[in-house]
């Protein structure tokens, strides 16, 4: 049996995003998505979480973005003068130089894990933004913390798919840093495992297609045609474009419009019909592995 669950990130970033993660569940495939609560929009994302039940929401651990929801005297490695995280870089030479006391880590991404359950919500699910918690020094953190709320974990194991007739440059960034996370998450997987912790059976997204694609239906087409048997994750990031994205993920802002309009597009629903494809999400997932 193919099953998906269709995860979109960040909700809570800006109102924007809300409004597109909203509109994506309601008029298309989303059926999950994680909650950012120390940035721009948290409050209304609770809000329209609590009108809209049958949308999952889990946590969306951050240490790389916006301001840290403990002061900053309480974790003085993890954030600058003014209490914001350090960008992804900074932070992995941080950690690299052992300048980041871990039991900070643990105490800022349970502080935000709190401040989900004191709003109301009880999170299906925790992943994190760019990844950090594959991490090998933050993993065994989130594990315990996965454990404590007994809640699965994503694994950002990325399938990964060349498009036919384009060139691959030996020397590729993107698909070495694919392979790389893939080698992580595989040792990872052991530890899961270990601890009981539920995950998907597979991870993908557009960023797993290479070279770069346009987002269109035939980009989608091409993930949803080669699920395979078993719970996979598709992580999505849907949105409207704004000043506050611009800053925040340059990178990110046409494409969130460009990922709206496939995943509520009906040419996307009839692919995964004719796929055969069941859409369900993190709740889900804890009674089928029956935990």
């Amino acid at each position: 049996m193919k099953r998906l669950i269709v995860n979109a990130d960040e909700f809570g970033l800006t109102q924007q995003v809300n409004q597109g993660i909203i509109e994506a569940f309601k008029k298309g495939i989303v059926t999950s998505s994680t909650i950012i609560v120390n940035m721009w929009a948290f409050e209304e994302a609770v809000r329209l979480a609590c009108k809209n039940p049958n949308l999952a929401v889990g946590v969306h651990l951050t240490l790389t973005s916006g301001k840290s929801v403990l002061p900053k005297e309480a974790i003085p490695t993890l954030v600058d003068e003014k209490g914001f995280f350090f960008p992804r870089s900074h932070l992995l030479r941080r950690l690299f130089f052992q300048k980041i006391r871990l039991s900070e880590v643990e105490k800022e991404l349970k502080a935000q894990i709190e401040k989900c359950l004191q709003s109301g919500i009880s999170p299906t699910h925790f992943d994190s933004h760019e990844h950090i918690h594959i991490h090998p020094a933050i993993f065994p953190i989130v594990i315990r913390l996965a454990k404590d709320y007994n809640v699965p974990l994503r694994l950002p194991a990325e399938e990964i798919y060349f498009v036919k007739g384009k060139f691959l440059n030996f020397f590729y960034f993107k698909y070495w840093k694919k392979k790389f996370l893939q080698v992580r998450c595989n040792w990872a997987h052991s530890h899961l495992l270990l601890h009981g912790i539920l995950t998907t059976d597979y991870f993908t997204s557009i960023f797993g297609i290479i070279p770069n694609q346009e987002i269109k239906i035939s980009t989608f087409k091409l993930l949803l045609k080669n699920i395979k048997d078993g719970v996979t994750e598709l992580m999505t990031h849907p949105g409207y474009m704004d000043e506050r994205l611009r800053i925040f993920s340059p990178h990110l802002c046409e494409q969130r419009e460009k990922e709206l309009k496939v995943l509520t597009d009906p040419k996307t629903k009839r692919i995964i019909k004719e796929e055969n494809i069941e859409l369900i999400n993190y709740a889900n997932l804890k009674l089928l592995k029956g935990k």
